[in-house]
């Protein structure tokens, strides 16, 4: 038995021998040959991806894929993103200024683009709107009023690519409550489409006056840093009924002990 496990012992020993021999003896593969076909890996293609907040519009030729040499990334749109902006405010109403420096004009951006639908992807680079969160008086929607505005416009020939921007300049929505402050979102527009005329505005800039259902109360008002102004008045004495004197202030107090649950009735 002694040998028997004496002879397999060396077997292995003589395997492994070999073993690390035919490794040592294999030919290395010389850095300046070329490895085998199966042994190439084909590097991955880093590309930039287009992003939307940096106002960067990409344009696909026919048949081309990102990793076509056809594929060309356009120049950003956009040089300085949307700014919405308190320039004023009274106890009545508020005034905002929305600006945004464009790379070229809308003119330049519609004959580059192919059709209107791809006139719509790049005009403003995923800039369709600013907003702001405005503190209000009350939640009641306020009245909004374009005061001025500066922007490029275009023909859009495709009445239907526009639908989804028929909307006003400027509007407050969301109106509700924010830690007990009525606040409301004031969005402006950087772009509109007027369905009437028939044209792509590009907004450079929006100056729009926010005019509440209801004033704030006297000294407070819309600032940079939410509201200023001496705090909410609470309501008056009168108005809430106010004691001045309670009738438990005068007289003789009397304990009575009971010795079940029920009614009791106390005759003088």
């Amino acid at each position: 038995m002694l040998a028997l496990l004496c002879g397999l012992a060396a077997s292995d020993l003589a395997w492994a021998q070999r073993v690390q021999d035919d490794r040592r003896e294999a030919p290395r593969q010389d850095a300046s040959q070329p490895a085998d076909r199966e042994q190439v890996r084909t590097p991955s293609v880093q590309l930039d991806r287009p992003a939307r907040d940096a106002g960067r519009a990409l344009d696909f030729p026919t048949g081309a894929t990102p990793t076509d040499p056809r594929y060309v990334p356009k120049p950003a749109v956009v040089r300085a993103a949307p700014r919405l902006r308190l320039l004023d405010a009274t106890e009545r109403a508020a005034t905002y200024e929305m600006t945004v420096e464009w790379t070229g004009s809308l003119a330049s951006v519609a004959a580059q683009a192919r059709d209107s639908e791809a006139l719509l992807r790049q005009a403003a680079g995923g800039w369709k709107d600013a907003t702001l969160s405005v503190p209000l008086p009350t939640t009641a929607t306020p009245r909004v009023e374009v005061l001025a505005a500066e922007f490029d416009e275009v023909a859009l020939a495709n009445v239907a690519a526009g639908e989804g921007m028929v909307e006003s300049v400027a509007r407050v929505k969301a109106v509700g409550l924010e830690r007990r402050q009525p606040t409301g979102t004031l969005v402006v527009g950087a772009l509109r489409y007027d369905d009437e005329a028939g044209v792509l505005r590009r907004y450079r800039r929006v100056v729009v006056q926010v005019t509440y259902a209801t004033p704030f109360q006297a000294g407070r008002r819309v600032s940079e840093a939410g509201i200023a102004g001496p705090p909410r008045a609470l309501a008056s004495a009168s108005a809430r009924g106010a004691v001045t004197r309670s009738v438990l202030a005068d007289g003789t107090w009397h304990t009575l002990s009971v010795s079940r649950e029920g009614l009791y009735r106390i005759d003088a």
